[in-house]
C-alpha cells in the first residue's frame, strides 16, 4: 500500500509537470533555433532541464558536451548520459561510466583544469595560499569534498544514489583516518551551503573521538 501511494503521488506529479515541460523543450528549440550556438556545454544531462537541453540539440543538429563534475559514485546523476561527448576528470571516471553502459567512445578523459592547476602552482603561492586557510605550510592536504549529507526521502534509491548513511561512514571513516596521521591535515567541504557543525559532531561520535582532530 505505501509503495502504490508513493507511485501514485509521483504520477500525479508529473502529470502536472508534463505540459510544462512541453513548453520549456518549445522555448529551448526556439531559442536554439535563433542563436545556433556551435556547441553547448553541460555539467549534467540527466535531470529534466539538462536532458531536454540535450535532446533538443540533437533534434536540431548541435552536439552537446557533459562535462563531469566530480568521481562518479552512483550511477543515478550520470547515466543515461544523452549528450554526444563526455569529458572525465581520468580512467576511474571512465570504466566506472562503462561500467554503467557508457560507450566508452563518447568519453575523453580531460583531468580537471580547475585543480589540475594546482599541480603547477608556483611553492610561495602555495605557501601564502595556505597560511592564509590556516593550514601548515609545510604540510599536505587531504580534502574531502562529498554530496549533501541531510536525509532526503528521494535519496532512498538503493543502489542508485548514496544515502545519508553511507555518507555519514564515510565523513566518520575521514575522521578516524585524520586521527591517525598527523602529519597530514585535512579538510572537509561541505557541499553548497550544507555547513553545519551539528554533521560534524555526529561524526565525531559515530569515529568514536571525543572531539575533532587537531590536523582536521
Amino acid at each position: 500500500p505505501v509503495g502504490r501511494v508513493f507511485f501514485q503521488r509521483i504520477a500525479s506529479f508529473y502529470a502536472d509537470r508534463v505540459e510544462s515541460l512541453r513548453r520549456e523543450s518549445d522555448l529551448i528549440e526556439t531559442l536554439l533555433l535563433k542563436q545556433r550556438p556551435s556547441l553547448i556545454i553541460l555539467d549534467e544531462d540527466v535531470t529534466e532541464l539538462g536532458s531536454i537541453l540535450s535532446e533538443t540539440a540533437s533534434k536540431v543538429g548541435i552536439p552537446c558536451l557533459t562535462v563531469v563534475h566530480g568521481i562518479p559514485g552512483k550511477p543515478l546523476g550520470s547515466v543515461p548520459s544523452r549528450s554526444a561527448r563526455i569529458a572525465c576528470w581520468g580512467r576511474y571516471d571512465r570504466q566506472q561510466l562503462a561500467h554503467w553502459g557508457v560507450d566508452s567512445d563518447k568519453v575523453t578523459i580531460t583531468g580537471c583544469p580547475k585543480y589540475d592547476r594546482l599541480r603547477s602552482v608556483d611553492p610561495g603561492e602555495k605557501k601564502s595560499k595556505k597560511s592564509a586557510l590556516n593550514l601548515d605550510p609545510t604540510k599536505p592536504v587531504v580534502l574531502l569534498a562529498p554530496t549533501s549529507v541531510p536525509v532526503n526521502c528521494f535519496e532512498r534509491l538503493r543502489g542508485l544514489i548514496s544515502n545519508p548513511d553511507e555518507r555519514m561512514r564515510l565523513l566518520s571513516n575521514f575522521l578516524k583516518i585524520a586521527a591517525s596521521m598527523e602529519d597530514c591535515q585535512f579538510v572537509l567541504k561541505f557541499h553548497g551551503k550544507l555547513d553545519d557543525p551539528l554533521v560534524v559532531e555526529s561524526a565525531v561520535a559515530s569515529a568514536g573521538l571525543m572531539a575533532p582532530p587537531p590536523n582536521f
